[in-house]
């Protein structure tokens, strides 16, 4: 409650202020009239008592409605009731004879104070009606006799009152008015101030805007990747005159490395600004701004602080392009390096082709319009399992890089093997977005080692049928006519008995050593008929083990489905020669089971034991692993060793059906 008597602001909120003035004057003029009432008049203090109740409602209930921002219907409101408090006591105390009368001429004054002079002129047509009305019932003996007779003393205290009021009502509009006029010419002079400092602003603001307008033209002549350094200087020291406070009498120097421009009106002055840096490789860059005639004197001399701030920009921003440019050449020569001697392609993460060099092209003979937006697969061969590729795109979300080589198919179908580099890029954020890869044409190499191997493989079976056929055609034939001259000799010994006896032990034991060699030269020599298929062959090569039972071999070649190509037998059986080998010696194995079968365009062939099983990170693969390897990498397959301690061994070998012998 309390703050609705606080004092508005005068200077933020002066129409609240005015309406709360009034109130309080005609508050204070109400409780002088009720004062007398009561001293003079005290007979009649029911209704000194009315006026005192009607003048604190004035009061509180218009404050209450300034204070809550209804300023305008507080004015209108306090107006209206102080006019009807004056005017309706007038009916019964004599009219316009009446003394408080006087006191509407404040009310008058008020309304002008709070409503404007428009609602002050039409409060006063109003009050001249009612006092004409009033005039014109006395006249008409209408009136009521005055319920107060007024004495002296009274009378001139009624007049009093109202001339006090107007005193105040004078007052205040005076102070008022000074108070406006010094109000006023303070706000003057703030304008005043203002404009000077908006004009400086202006001005300001328009230096700023040349200042940035000449570091934006330079950035654009920079823009121009195939300008030559004394193309940008020449355009950039035409530019920089128009950046200072005084481009007419401005002349610029710049120089990039040895080669150097200035304008045409330039000349030595002392009134001058200079920068020089240099990029990371040592390239000088300067600048030089002057004047051609003295400046007032500002910050750095007639130059201004933002000037030098503008220079320093300038070269720091030539400095960061001719890095750039030096970058770039030297990232061209790498390029250029790169494209010549590599195989280089760049990708989406989803696989898809951005970019692919001349050399990729000539390599897989598609064109680039070819290449660009397909995916990788377009290349695949089918050698590699789906493993290879699952390992490669883990090791590339990771962020690592990634080296192996790859079998590729060129569009006309040929092979070309490649060892490849792939190196994830990364953005700031630390997820892939792309991929570089760099590749090296390793066909030869591949060719040539598949060449030699097969040269070695060659020369072993070369040596290995050699034997196989001197052991079956010539010491086979030895041992059987051995075996006709001791059958002739047991006919003619004359102790036949002991000579039975002996020979007869002699001919068991050139028996078995005829089986022995023909089980030596059939293992050394599996394929000297041609016409045994590998079924045969390999249940053979088990038989010839002389297994004692324990150790279990099952086959399976139900899903076989295509002919093996001589070539290719021959390898499958050294490998599964080469393991059975191992099994035997290393695994404590009791059961093996092979699987040959036929996938599409493959032959999938599976060795698994149930033996003790190794590490395959930790052991070192035997000349026994190597020969596989060989023979594997000679029919353009793979394969690959699963196993682990206590869970056996598994030998995974998938190599192309159609293989050239």
């Amino acid at each position: 409650m309390t703050r609705v008597f606080s004092v508005p602001d005068k200077e933020k909120n002066y129409k609240s202020y005015t309406v709360f003035v009034m109130t309080i004057i005609w508050s204070v003029v109400i409780g002088a009239i009720v004062s007398t009432g009561f001293i003079f008049l005290p007979q009649f203090w029911t209704r000194w008592l009315t006026f005192l109740v009607i003048s604190l409602f004035i009061a509180v209930f218009n404050l209450t409605l300034n204070y809550k921002g209804y300023t305008r219907l507080a004015g209108w409101s306090l107006t209206i009731m102080v006019w009807l408090l004056i005017t309706i006591p007038c009916y019964s105390s004599g009219g316009i004879m009446a003394p408080g009368i006087l006191s509407q001429v404040s009310v008058i004054l008020t309304a002008g104070f709070l409503l404007g002079w428009k609602e002050g002129l039409a409060i006063g047509f109003i009050t001249i009606c009612t006092d004409f009305g009033f005039a014109y019932l006395e006249l008409n003996g209408q009136l009521p006799v005055p319920s107060v007779e007024h004495n002296p003393i009274t009378r001139w205290i009624g007049a009093i009152i109202p001339f006090g009021t107007i005193l105040s009502l004078q007052y205040y509009a005076t102070n008022h008015l000074r108070g406006g006029l010094i109000t006023m010419q303070a706000e003057i002079q703030k304008r005043e101030e203002a404009e000077k400092i908006k004009d400086q602003t202006v001005h300001n603001l328009n230096e700023r805007l040349k200042e940035l307008q000449t570091l934006y033209t330079v950035s654009r002549v920079l823009e121009d990747e195939d300008a030559t350094h004394e193309k940008l200087i020449r355009e950039i020291a035409e530019i920089l005159p128009s950046g200072w406070q005084y481009p007419e009498s401005t002349a610029a120097r710049v120089c990039i490395a040895e080669t150097e421009y200035v304008t045409n009106n330039y000349k030595p002055s002392a009134f001058r600004q200079f920068v020089e840096t240099k990029t990371a490789s040592g390239t000088k860059v300067m600048i030089e701004v002057l004047y051609l005639e003295p400046k007032p004197v500002l910050d750095e001399g007639p130059f201004l602080k933002e000037e030098r701030n503008l220079i320093n920009m300038l070269a720091e921003l030539i400095k960061t392009d001719l890095e750039r440019r030096e970058r770039k050449a030297e990232l061209n020569d790498y390029k250029y390096a790169l494209d010549i001697s590599s195989i280089v392609s760049i990708s989406k993460v989803d696989g898809s082709f951005l970019f692919v060099n001349e050399n990729f092209c000539k390599i897989s003979k598609y064109s680039l319009e070819e290449l660009v937006g397909k995916d990788h697969s377009i290349l695949w061969s089918g050698l590699h399992k789906q493993e290879y590729f699952e390992e490669l795109k883990t090791t590339l979300e990771n962020g690592k890089t990634f080296r192996g080589e790859f079998c590729n198919k060129a569009k006309d179908g040929s092979l070309y093997w490649v060892d490849s580099f792939i190196i994830p890029f990364i953005d700031e954020k630390g997820k892939v977005y792309q991929y570089l890869s760099i590749n090296h044409d390793i066909t030869h190499r591949i060719n040539e080692e598949k060449r030699i191997n097969q040269a070695v493989l060659n020369a072993q079976e070369k040596e290995r049928l050699q034997i196989g056929m001197e052991l079956h055609d010539n010491v086979q034939q030895i041992l059987a006519g051995s075996a006709l001259y001791l059958d002739f000799a047991k006919k003619n010994v004359d102790n036949k008995e002991a000579a039975v006896k002996i020979l007869n032990d002699l001919k068991k034991f050139n028996a078995d050593a005829i089986t022995e060699l023909r089980r030596l030269s059939h293992q050394l020599a599996p394929l000297v008929d041609v016409n045994t298929d590998l079924r045969e062959k390999i249940k053979w090569l088990i038989d010839s083990l002389k297994l004692d039972g324990s150790l279990s071999i099952s086959v399976n070649t139900d899903e076989l489905k295509k002919v093996i190509n001589n070539n290719i037998q021959l390898h499958l059986y050294r490998i599964l020669q080469e393991q059975l080998s191992n099994i035997i010696k290393y695994a404590r194995a009791t059961a093996v089971e092979i699987n040959i079968r036929s996938a599409g365009e493959n032959i999938h062939f599976e060795v698994q034991d149930n033996g003790i099983g190794f590490d395959v990170t930790a052991k070192k693969q035997g000349i026994g692993l190597e020969n596989i390897r060989r023979r594997v990498m000679m029919l353009n397959g793979e394969f690959e060793i699963v196993s682990s301690p206590g869970r056996g061994c598994k030998l995974n070998v998938r190599v192309p059906s159609a293989v050239n012998e």
